[in-house]
């Protein structure tokens, strides 16, 4: 079963990794969406799952897995017409279902097609304990579990959450990128997975915060594994020694094991998104300078790719360019081919990042060495100096001539020097780190796998059995732990009415039952609302519209609540307290802070939490009809 050079078929080839990968991917996507559908029923019991929804988005999931182990100029075709399908069903409806449907079948029959079953049980046991992985470390993170639409009617969602929901259910809604705070100020932002995520919701007909948990779990760490492996099949090419097996098992228990050095590559969706496109674009250059040059084609794809990646996370983007433009430079064909090559790749990131970029609170005292490394961030640090240390010297032992493996070298490097230089609020350092490291990985496996020996049997075993029991053990601590948690927190008569009668309950049944309102005004005084939240305090100023889509006017929670401002973080440093705050406005005061933004219907919540829509024309208020209490299905 864990022959090195046997399994699958006894096909050592990429096709034959392709197929393994597509089969890991496949497993991987069933069982998360097995465990989504444990975790609702375990924590609200039966009727608490849409199964259209799950059918949906665990197709999406089978379709993208199966779509990145194509050919890496095929692949990226595929995920065009993939992301075009969703934005285009908003318009077309079933465009997207048709879509993902031919793509199961289709590439399902081509990849699987007379594929042996030994050495598949072993890829299925491995994709089962890295999607039980997943659902533990997002359980025990509490970022976008299953769970989290009811969670943030009760007041316990996790603040990032909330304001990456918020993002792209306001982007999904108004086409704005913004937090909403007051009004639809301009969030400057990378969005990509955002737009991503919406444009999901919309299709399998779920709201934002409940799409955004099946979006990490159920497809989201399939598909950057998938990407992954194909990245390391694109590296290794025709001259692996080992077979797929082996390539596929040490890949994925050596990556996911490292969730303790960067646990939020699991749940964080624009990183999963960033990676899945890095390693995309590190399969593409490397399939080009396998056949021999990068041509135009070649590198206008890999522009894309680099704006993407950037937009999706501009610290991934970052270090993939760093790593893409010594590649092109080198594979160029002639100084001047070299230049412009490697010119195009560099300008959509630089696109991106000028118009995304925030200052930190720091401003030009970013720069701080050592700052990282000695305040947490050591032990990732050490895991990427090591292995690219490593990657370095087989590289220029070995592979001199290797374009990509010296590039993906230079990525590991650039990740490790923007840990050693660089000081970023909340850990975000660790985001430039994470993507080195991975570079790092897909650096040291192609050297393993070009190994001449076999790699003994043992090891695969010991790696499985090592694998399984990490797994096992984090299922049991703190994972268990939130599980019990969210129950207690959304079971009970109290939480049942929070959840169908509160006022956040009653603001989505308003919009939804009436979606020409455009945004929401509520009361300093509404008590129950801005003290009702049990987790971060000014996280409430992101609730409304996380849940419904809609701007606030005036979201920052008032100064009598004693909430303490994350600004310049978390797109709070566009606002002013004194101005954005909740403020006590008559219709006519809610017409007039509506009409720069030209919104024509707001809902109001008063003081007495009594939900009105206010009619608004040329900045003055006309007819207040008074809405009646809703229920939440």
């Amino acid at each position: 079963m864990f022959d090195a050079r046997g399994a699958a078929g006894s096909d050592p080839s990429p096709e034959g990794f392709g197929r393994l990968i597509a089969w890991f991917g496949a497993v991987w996507v069933c069982t998360a969406a097995a465990l989504w559908c444990a975790v609702r029923f375990h924590v609200l019991g039966g009727g608490s799952v849409d199964p259209v929804a799950l059918l949906r988005a665990a197709g999406f999931g089978l379709a993208l897995v199966l779509v990145l182990v194509l050919p890496a100029r095929a692949a990226v075709a595929g995920l065009a017409l993939l992301a075009g399908a969703l934005v285009l069903d908003r318009h077309v409806p079933g465009v997207a279902d048709v879509v993902v449907a031919l793509a199961c079948l289709g590439l399902g029959l081509r990849l699987l097609r007379g594929a042996a079953l030994r050495g598949w049980l072993v890829v299925a046991a491995v994709a089962v304990l890295a999607a039980l992985r997943h659902m533990s470390v997002i359980l025990s993170l509490g970022y976008a579990v299953p769970v989290s639409q009811e969670l943030a009617l009760v007041g316990l969602q996790h603040k990032d959450t909330l304001f990456h929901a918020a993002i792209a259910a306001l982007f999904s809604e108004t086409g704005h990128a913004s937090i909403g705070l007051n009004g639809l100020v301009a969030l400057h932002y990378h969005i990509l997975s955002h737009v991503f995520a919406g444009s999901f919701a919309g299709w399998i007909g779920q709201p934002v915060l409940q799409a955004y948990g099946m979006f990490v779990p159920v497809l989201g760490g399939a598909a950057m594994f998938a990407a992954f492996l194909a990245a390391l099949r694109g590296v290794t090419g025709r001259n692996a020694r080992q077979g797929p097996v082996p390539a596929l098992v040490l890949a994925v228990v050596a990556a996911a094991s490292s969730d303790r050095l960067m646990p939020s590559f699991w749940v964080s969706e624009s990183y999963l998104v960033s990676l899945m496109l890095m390693c995309l674009a590190v399969a593409l250059v490397a399939e080009s300078i396998g056949r021999g040059a990068v041509g135009a084609g070649a590198v206008l794809l890999l522009a894309l790719l680099a704006g993407m990646t950037a937009l999706a996370k501009i610290s991934t983007g970052a270090v993939l360019v760093c790593g893409l433009i010594p590649m092109l430079v080198v594979a160029g064909g002639g100084r001047w081919r070299a230049l412009v090559s490697a010119s195009a790749v560099a300008a959509p990131f630089v696109a991106v990042y000028v118009s995304t970029f925030s200052e930190t609170e720091a401003g030009g005292g970013m720069i701080a060495p050592f700052a990282y490394y000695g305040n947490g961030g050591e032990g990732l640090g050490l895991v990427l100096l090591v292995l690219a240390g490593f990657a370095s010297v087989r590289t220029w032992q070995n592979h001199r001539g290797n374009t990509v493996l010296v590039g993906l070298c230079l990525m590991a490097w650039a990740g490790f020097a923007a840990g050693l230089l660089l000081d970023l609020a909340a850990g975000a350092t660790g985001y430039f780190v994470g993507p080195g490291l991975w570079a790092a990985f897909l650096a040291v496996l192609a050297l393993v796998l070009r190994r001449e020996e076999p790699l003994p049997k043992w090891m695969l075993r010991v790696a499985v059995t090592l694998f399984g029991l990490m797994v096992l053990g984090g299922i049991g601590g703190r994972s268990a732990d939130r599980l019990a948690g969210y129950a207690d927190a959304l079971q009970g008569t109290a939480a049942e009415e929070r959840m169908t009668r509160g006022i956040a309950a009653r603001i989505v049944v308003a919009v939804r039952d009436d979606p020409s309102i455009v945004a929401v005004h509520v009361d300093p005084k509404a008590a129950s609302f801005w003290s009702g939240g049990g987790k971060t305090c000014w996280a409430t100023s992101l609730t409304i519209q996380a849940l419904t889509g809609r701007p606030v006017l005036g979201a920052i929670v008032p100064a009598q609540y004693g909430c303490v401002s994350p600004a310049p973080y978390y797109g709070w440093g566009d606002y002013d307290p004194a101005k954005d705050s909740a403020l006590a406005l008559s219709p006519d005061g809610i017409c007039a802070a509506a009409e720069p933004w030209g919104f024509a219907k707001v809902l109001e919540i008063a003081a007495d939490e009594s939900l009105s829509v206010v009619t608004c024309d040329a900045g003055r208020a006309g007819p207040v009809l008074r809405v009646s209490d809703g229920v939440t299905p």
